[in-house]
């Protein structure tokens, strides 16, 4: 009876072992999860500077999910496209944390200042290290050609735990054919 009772403690502890060994693994790997998902912070950034766009004046139709984009939207659809170039001097994080990615984006709005619009081209931008700053952000790709007068605006986006959020603009005070 003795020696009953010592296999089944045997046993029971065999199981407690390994009940704590498979608690501690979940709580390292969720640790490790945690530390190392990227776009997780908030940071104060910022477009610093002067800013451009050019529109190349041919335009193409992209049928399908539309021109590719790598920025906060993949693609904006099928439609009429032409060739642009954004730009801006600076984005700058002012904060002291690693920003999340973030999405340079060419907006046409329907009015100076309005708080909506349309996402004509979104750019992908690596994220910042706190106190840093991008100098000369420049890009080229597709956006959609509305064949009307707009206020083109750019935009910068950032992925953060909450998912995508704006942090600043610079609006282009003239209308344009967009």
């Amino acid at each position: 009876m003795g020696e009953r009772n010592s296999s089944v403690l045997q046993k029971l502890q065999t199981v407690m072992k390994s009940i704590i060994h498979q608690i501690t693994s979940a709580a390292f790997v969720f640790l490790a999860i945690a530390v190392s998902t990227p776009q997780v912070r908030a940071a104060d950034l910022t477009l610093e500077g002067s800013g451009y766009y050019d529109l190349d004046s041919d335009f193409f139709y992209v049928g399908g999910r539309g021109a590719s984009q790598s920025g906060r939207y993949r693609n904006l659809g099928r439609d009429y496209y032409h060739e642009t170039a954004i730009g801006m001097d600076e984005v700058v994080n002012n904060s002291r944390s690693r920003s999340g990615t973030m999405s340079f984006e060419f907006w046409g709005l329907d009015f100076f200042g309005a708080d909506s619009g349309f996402v004509l081209m979104t750019s992908r931008v690596k994220s910042l290290g706190g106190g840093r700053f991008y100098d000369g952000i420049d890009r080229v790709g597709n956006s959609i050609f509305l064949d009307e007068y707009r206020f083109p605006e750019l935009n910068l986006y950032e992925l953060t735990r909450s998912g995508w959020r704006y942090r600043d603009s610079l609006s282009f005070s003239e209308d344009s054919l967009l």
